[in-house]
């Protein structure tokens, strides 16, 4: 993957183009390229065993390459080719191959170091270079975000086959059928039903399910098909690439259940940075990108579905909890205030019985009566 500027990218080598080819080359097909005119060879991480045997088949070798980590060699690249790209993945080898298509369209570099806690920074610093705070990838650990976050960049989080086909965003999936009365709040369960139901002692009980990943939408269906057998309420948290990834799963929460979707079952939230997942405490991610990274999430939604369809709730990673330490942070409920949100789930007093955390004017922040997902958690 690495080496996609380098062959996508035509280079002059002695007047003459350069040709891509791999190690696994036959000697005969190289004396085919010798006939033709092939007389130098630039090898990029090739043993020294088969640069021996070029030099011996009569080739001019030039090495522009041989480094011996992911690490070394990957900065190699996006030092050779970052002034042509615009983002920057964190990506194994095997993510890095399965995702060539969807990085070539998006002009994404891909940076790797198994090192990762030195490799932030560093990983940051391309980024800026590329004037992308959204870096896509795959984390080695979620401390990785979290450590990430302090340098005001979020991640999109994606697995090799999660989603199989990236091209998808691509498509302008069109909404506009959706009847103007419908939205998610139109249906809404009457006040008056809720005291009586309060009244006859009848706990209300709804799912908040966090879905930042697009990775997240291989299981999302089959909540969905819950949703539809038990007609139970439940929140849906998700960034804006779901509208661009997933479209026809949030087209379903708009048709009514007695046409075969999950209306009016389900409501979309923002999650985390809205652009992608960080950690949301103060000290973490900055006020003024966090801000920025909201405003712009509910831009790009209400853009490619409306604004009346735009989330008005917002649920955080760990806007209380880096690290997964409970209460250890200070959530910024200012922030999800000032960017337009009218309510907000948060983590911290997680657990405990419901409480207004913060209110301010008409905006108002409740706990959870669920912990977050931990190693002692259920």
């Amino acid at each position: 993957m690495s080496l996609l500027p380098s062959l996508g990218y035509q280079r002059n080598t002695g007047g003459k183009r350069a040709l891509g080819i791999t190690e696994s080359i036959s000697d005969g097909e190289l004396q085919g390229l010798k006939t033709m005119g092939i007389s130098v060879i630039e090898t990029i991480f090739t043993p020294d065993e088969k640069m021996k045997s070029l030099e011996k088949m009569g080739f001019g070798v030039r090495v522009l390459e041989n480094s011996k980590d992911f690490e070394s060699f990957t900065r190699w690249v996006a030092d050779r080719w970052i002034k042509n790209y615009k983002g920057i993945s964190y990506a194994d080898p095997v993510l890095c191959a399965y995702w060539i298509p969807f990085s070539a369209r998006k002009r994404i570099l891909p940076l790797y170091s198994l090192n990762w806690r030195k490799f932030v920074p560093i990983v940051a610093s391309y980024a800026e270079g590329v004037k992308n705070d959204l870096i896509w990838g795959r984390q080695p650990w979620d401390d990785f975000i979290t450590e990430l976050s302090k340098y005001g960049k979020v991640m999109q989080l994606i697995d090799n086959t999660r989603p199989a086909i990236t091209v998808k965003d691509e498509i302008n999936y069109p909404v506009s059928y959706v009847k103007p009365e419908y939205n998610y709040w139109t249906k809404e369960i009457p006040d008056d039903v809720l005291i009586e139901n309060k009244r006859k002692d009848k706990i209300g009980v709804t799912f908040l399910l966090y879905a930042s990943d697009l990775r997240h939408f291989t299981i999302i269906p089959r909540i969905f098909d819950l949703v539809k057998a038990q007609k139970v309420k439940i929140g849906l948290a998700i960034t804006d690439a779901w509208y661009g990834h997933a479209p026809e799963l949030l087209e379903d929460t708009l048709i009514p259940i007695e046409s075969g979707g999950t209306f009016p079952f389900i409501e979309p939230l923002v999650c985390s940075a809205g652009l992608g997942v960080a950690t949301e405490a103060k000290g973490f991610l900055p006020r003024e990108k966090f801000l920025q990274f909201l405003i712009e999430a509910m831009r790009r939604v209400a853009k490619k579905w409306g604004k009346r369809l735009a989330p008005k709730g917002y649920y955080p990673w760990q806007d209380s909890s880096p690290y997964y330490k409970p209460e250890s942070g200070e959530p910024q409920f200012d922030v999800v205030k000032e960017a337009g949100f009218e309510y907000y789930i948060t983590y911290k007093h997680s657990g405990r019985d419901p409480e207004i955390v913060y209110e301010e004017d008409d905006f108002i922040v409740l706990n959870q009566q669920s912990i977050q997902w931990e190693k002692e958690a259920p």
